[in-house]
């Protein structure tokens, strides 16, 4: 979280306040902009926390080094898969940089 600034879960809490709000397209792309997070985000980020801590709590301190490494990469991966097989929600957004070609 350090070395990217929160910026995935930002990322996270916005697709949840995005997907919980009621409305079209355009209100929840305009949630989704919004610097603020609401109810959904909130309860998204207290869920990834659980999630992190119940998942690591366990675990050797070199598993732990590993399974963030795995958890990583893995990350890394799916967001390739979705930037190939998903479609743009605006053109002036963080992803529309991101160009993957299966060819």
């Amino acid at each position: 979280m350090a070395i990217s600034g929160a910026l995935h879960q930002d990322a996270l809490a916005d697709t949840a306040d995005g997907l919980g709000v009621r409305g079209d397209r355009a209100r929840r792309l305009e949630v989704m902009r919004d610097s603020s997070t609401g109810a959904f985000g909130a309860l998204a980020l207290i869920c990834w926390a659980l999630l992190m801590f119940t998942s690591l709590v366990a675990l050797r301190s070199d598993q732990v080094l590993q399974a963030l490494i795995a958890a990583c990469a893995g990350g890394r991966l799916a967001a390739l898969l979705h930037a190939g097989g998903a479609r743009l929600a605006r053109r002036e957004g963080l992803g529309a940089g991101l160009h993957v070609s299966w060819r």
